[in-house]
């Protein structure tokens, strides 16, 4: 598969495995997340948790969580919980 990397919504980490989401669509390749974000825009993907980088052209909503923590939902539905790390950079990177 070619896939344009602005057609991926999400990457969730499957053991050894990544699964690319992108449409109705999913696949699942050889690496890790941690490669993977090493090779991405820092500027459109985001690390939200261990398990799922976001891609932040497909953010529908974000709701604020319990302890400090956010909530994503992505255009297909999908809701991610942010750590709580990740949540004060998320929300230091987008002056929210």
């Amino acid at each position: 598969h070619f896939i344009a990397l602005g057609n991926i919504s999400l990457i969730e980490s499957m053991d050894n495995y990544a699964q690319l989401h992108f449409g109705n669509e999913k696949i699942m390749i050889k690496r890790s997340l941690n490669i993977l974000e090493k090779k991405l825009d820092p500027s459109v993907f985001f690390r939200a948790n261990r398990s799922q980088i976001i891609n932040t052209d497909y953010i529908k909503d974000i709701q604020p969580y319990f302890n400090n923590k956010l909530r994503i939902v992505l255009m297909a539905g999908k809701t991610i919980e942010v750590s709580t790390r990740q949540s004060v950079l998320f929300k230091k990177l987008n002056s929210l």
